[in-house]
């Protein structure tokens, strides 16, 4: 999905994010359709007899094995869609859901580019102001820099 979505971004964004939103559900409803099938409903007759000869089960123990597979599948492939479905992408990678490990890891690595900054500009005269002078004429007026 998330293939098919940078696809879509970067080739064919029409401007509209709803168009955007249709074009994935219709892409994903295309693709669970070969997905929806389980595969023991498309074993032949004879395939489930061989199989139940090498397993060794009786008929009623074939079938009861079956539609326990059936069943199991089922739970599993329901689990697979719901979580894979892009209105719970949406909700996961939502502004407000950042971990407090996130925030750390951010503020840590924001300190340290700082840190860096500072210090290059303290032992090399002044190198960082005179890049950003080079750089953003404007700015640096602006902020009393040149």
């Amino acid at each position: 999905m998330y293939l098919s979505l940078s696809r879509i971004s970067v080739f064919e964004y029409p401007g509209n994010v709803k168009n955007v939103e249709q074009q994935i559900i219709q892409r994903d409803d295309e693709q669970s359709t070969v997905e929806d099938e389980w595969i023991g409903d498309r074993l032949s007759s004879h395939k489930r007899e061989k199989m139940r000869k090498i397993s060794g089960l009786s008929a009623d123990q074939m079938s009861e094995a079956m539609k326990n597979a059936k069943e199991e599948w089922k739970q599993q492939h329901f689990k697979k869609k719901s979580k894979s479905s892009y209105s719970n992408c949406k909700e996961v990678h939502d502004a407000e859901t950042i971990s407090l490990a996130q925030q750390v890891n951010f503020f840590v690595y924001f300190v340290l580019l700082g840190a860096l900054l500072y210090f290059m500009n303290r032992d090399y005269n002044g190198v960082i102001t005179k890049v950003f002078s080079k750089y953003f004429p404007r700015e640096a007026k602006t902020l009393g820099l040149i």
